[in-house]
């Protein structure tokens, strides 16, 4: 008996452009145990944050599916401008820190 392997890319192989539940990733990945299910579960909830797929909820069950190349949407974590506004709200909180301080004689 040769234990599943749940690795991202045996996840990603078992998964297609089509909607399935996970009873046909288990099945598909020939998963026996209900502890390999569950870890199954996780790692899909960990490939769901990571946006590699994408999940809906039909009749109560989640559906998975592959998150197509052109639906990735790649964010910039701080574009430019939100950098310069971060930086120029750093230099008037320090002034007006300073200021402060000198009003009020310390």
């Amino acid at each position: 008996m040769t234990l599943p392997t749940m690795t991202t890319e045996a996840v990603m192989d078992a998964l297609s452009n089509d909607w399935q539940p996970i009873t046909s990733l288990i099945f598909k990945m020939q998963i026996k145990e209900m502890l390999d299910a569950r870890f199954l579960q996780i790692r899909l909830k960990e490939l769901e944050r990571k946006e590699l797929i994408l999940v809906e909820t039909k009749m109560g069950k989640k559906h998975y599916k592959i998150n197509e190349p052109d639906l990735i949407v790649v964010r910039e974590e701080y574009p430019a401008t939100r950098v310069k506004q971060i930086n120029s709200l750093k230099k008037v909180t320090f002034f007006m820190r300073n200021r402060l301080l000198i009003l009020n004689g310390i």
